[in-house]
C-alpha cells in the first residue's frame, strides 16, 4: 500500500512539473509596438522612464510618473508577449520591483487573449507593505489561455513603482535573484523561442520538463 501511495505521489507530482512553465522579463525589455509609455490628455501627464542602477538586472529598471488612477486607471503601459502557453491554469506575476512609499505601493497589470489588440479591465495590484530595496513579490493573476496569444501590460496606478524584471510561472516556486541570474545566463541556449509578434530579442519563456540545452 505504501508503495502504491509513493508511486502515486511520484506521478502526480510528475504530471504537475511537466506542466511546470516560467516566463522572464527585462522590465525594460518590453515590446514597443503594443507598449505606450506615454499618456497626455485630460490634463494627465503620465509617462514611464528607464533609470539606472547598478543594482538592477541589466543595471536598468523602469519607473513610472503622473499617475493620476481618478482620471484615468492605467493610462500608460508596458506590454510583454508571453511565449506559447501550454498549462492555463496557476499563473502567478511575480516582479522584481521597489515600492519605497505609501504612495508608490500599487501598479495596475491587464492581460490580452490577442496578443496585444484588446486588453481586459485594469486590476490594482496592492503591495501591501513597503520596501526600499530589490524584492520578489507576488500576485496572482489565476488563468492564461493556451497558445500564443497572451500578453501582459503593466500600468501605472501611483508614483514612484520601481519595475525590474518581470516573471510569470505556474509552478508554485518563489524566484530569487541566482534563478534568474542562471535563467539569464542559459538563455541564449533554450530552444524554446520568442514568441514571433514580439519585438526583442530577450523575450524569452521556459517549459521546465522541456527545455532543452544544446551542447
Amino acid at each position: 500500500m505504501r508503495l502504491l501511495a509513493a508511486c502515486f505521489i511520484l506521478t502526480v507530482f510528475g504530471v504537475f512539473y511537466a506542466n511546470a512553465e516560467d516566463f522572464w522579463f527585462e522590465a525594460e525589455e518590453y515590446d514597443e509596438e503594443k507598449s505606450n509609455l506615454a499618456f497626455n490628455e485630460q490634463g494627465l501627464n503620465a509617462a514611464w522612464d528607464i533609470k539606472q542602477d547598478k543594482d538592477a538586472f541589466n543595471k536598468q529598471y523602469m519607473i513610472n510618473r503622473g499617475a493620476n488612477r481618478d482620471v484615468v486607471e492605467s493610462a500608460a503601459g508596458l506590454v510583454y508577449i508571453i511565449p506559447d502557453v501550454g498549462k492555463e491554469t496557476g499563473w502567478q506575476l511575480w516582479l522584481r520591483c521597489i515600492m519605497a512609499t505609501t504612495g508608490s505601493d500599487s501598479f495596475f497589470w491587464q492581460l490580452s487573449q490577442d496578443g496585444g489588440e484588446k486588453w481586459g479591465a485594469p486590476t490594482a495590484a496592492h503591495g501591501g507593505v513597503v520596501w526600499e530595496e530589490w524584492e520578489w513579490h507576488r500576485w496572482a493573476i489565476g488563468n492564461l489561455q493556451k497558445g500564443e496569444d497572451n500578453a501582459l501590460r503593466i500600468g501605472e496606478r501611483e508614483n514612484n513603482f520601481k519595475l525590474d524584471v518581470v516573471c510569470l510561472r505556474n509552478d508554485g516556486q518563489t524566484p530569487n535573484d541566482d534563478e534568474y541570474e542562471d535563467y539569464v545566463k542559459n538563455k541564449p541556449f533554450l530552444r524554446f523561442a520568442i514568441h514571433a509578434g514580439g519585438k526583442l530579442a530577450d523575450t524569452w519563456g521556459r517549459v521546465k520538463s522541456g527545455a532543452e540545452v544544446e551542447h
